[in-house]
């Protein structure tokens, strides 16, 4: 049951994240850090639980091993395949966070420079008025 709800939450997430995923070009630098907070905060309880998940499935392969048989063998390949779907899903909400994380700090200093920029034309407008 935690790897559906994992999923979903996930799924959810990467809606409520869509301006990181897309990579939008229009946010400030602390629109940008405030998203990659936010989505950070929202992924932490699906993504514990997708560890969780993990070691039990690796703890029940270890304990099966061979033994397996061919009645476990689809449910555990199936549940393999839905666990790395929502790692990978994870694993881009994840670096989606970093690249907005470095793009916010890229943003920043365009921001400065803009600013300095701003307030050295405004100096020079003051001087011809």
């Amino acid at each position: 049951r935690s790897l559906p709800d994992a999923s979903a939450a996930l799924a959810g997430v990467e809606v409520e994240s869509s301006e990181l995923l897309v990579g939008e070009e229009r946010l400030t630098s602390a629109e940008l850090l405030d998203a990659a907070a936010t989505c950070e905060v929202a992924m932490r309880r699906p993504g514990s639980a997708l560890e969780v998940v993990r070691a039990k499935l690796d703890e029940a392969m270890r304990l099966l091993g061979s033994d397996l048989g061919k009645t476990f063998e689809a449910e555990a390949a199936d549940l393999r395949v839905r666990l790395e779907r929502a790692e990978a899903r994870a694993s881009r909400l994840q670096l989606a966070i970093r690249k907005a994380r470095e793009k916010a700090k890229d943003v920043a200093e365009k921001e400065e420079r803009l600013n300095k920029q701003r307030q050295a034309f405004a100096k020079l407008q003051r001087t011809y008025d």
